[in-house]
């Protein structure tokens, strides 16, 4: 993951370009943020505040054309919470439109899925994004686990459960969004 995206766009697609070098010589994959992936660690409450930070099909051109391999776009979605489902307004158009200028190239990733319904996932996929990157989604009853029980449990208890949690979580998300059984 080439994450450029705290810099001004044009250091962030010349960076870009020169980590995609790099990892090309070295068979190593890459993806990129064009535009900015805000967060609620930069205090982003409203993700209708983004406009001007979303990811432009001029973008999308300049930075598949660095030769990356995946492309996480903004298009409302924020890194960390979102503070409520209230509070998410992705331009579900511009991110159909930027897999249908990148298509056949690149492929389109999901990041800042925090707070995401089943429902969200779907019309993000059907707008071509062909990975998701999950966290919180699939981390959140480990850590509640762990903090409750940390120093109450043996180690390898509290291990053995809390892996069995996540598990539980990513299968059902894999459920949910269609991708069980596709490995």
């Amino acid at each position: 993951m080439v994450d450029m995206s705290h810099y001004e766009k044009e250091e962030n697609l010349a960076r870009t370009e020169e980590l995609v070098g790099v990892c090309r010589a070295r068979g190593i994959a890459t993806e990129a943020e064009p535009g900015r992936i805000e967060g609620g660690e930069d205090g982003v409450k409203d993700t209708a505040e983004l406009q001007g930070m979303m990811t432009t099909p001029e973008e999308v051109d300049e930075f598949v054309g660095t030769g990356i391999d995946f492309l996480a776009p903004a298009f409302g979605n924020v890194h960390g919470d979102y503070h409520g489902v209230e509070n998410i307004h992705l331009d579900y158009d511009r991110l159909a439109s930027i897999h249908e200028k990148s298509k056949s190239k690149v492929q389109t990733v999901l990041h800042g899925t925090n707070e995401f319904t089943p429902e969200i996932m779907a019309k993000c996929i059907e707008r071509g994004v062909t990975r998701i990157n999950v966290n919180k989604l699939v981390l959140h009853k480990y850590n509640k686990y762990v903090a409750e029980n940390t120093g109450k449990v043996p180690l390898t208890e509290l291990m053995e459960k809390g892996t069995g949690l996540i598990q539980e979580l990513v299968e059902e998300w894999m459920d949910s969004i269609g991708s069980s059984g596709k490995a």
